[in-house]
C-alpha cells in the first residue's frame, strides 16, 4: 500500500524533501512512523501527525491506499 507523506518545517530540513510516496506493508500509521523514524531519525523531533488533514493523537489508526500523512513540527503561537 502506498501513502503520500508531506513534510513541513524542520522535517523538510531533516528529509531534504517536502513530500514523497512511502510503501507500507501493513496498514497502521504506527508502522509508517517507524519506517520514517528509521530512515530519517525523526524520533528526537516533537511532531504532530495529520492524516487527510486531521490531526491524529492515536498512531494505531488504519491507513488506506493513497492517504495523505503530514508530519508537522510544533507551531509557534503569536
Amino acid at each position: 500500500m502506498n501513502v503520500n507523506v508531506k513534510y513541513f518545517g524542520e522535517v523538510v530540513d531533516r528529509t531534504q524533501k517536502s513530500e514523497e510516496k512511502i510503501e507500507v506493508h501493513g496498514n497502521e500509521l504506527s508502522e509508517l512512523i517507524q519506517i520514517l523514524n528509521k530512515q530519517y531519525l525523526l524520533s528526537d523531533l516533537n511532531l504532530q501527525v495529520a492524516v487527510n488533514e486531521e490531526i491524529i493523537s492515536n498512531q494505531n489508526i488504519a491507513l488506506a491506499e493513497n492517504d495523505e500523512v503530514a508530519l508537522l513540527p510544533p507551531f509557534a503561537g503569536g
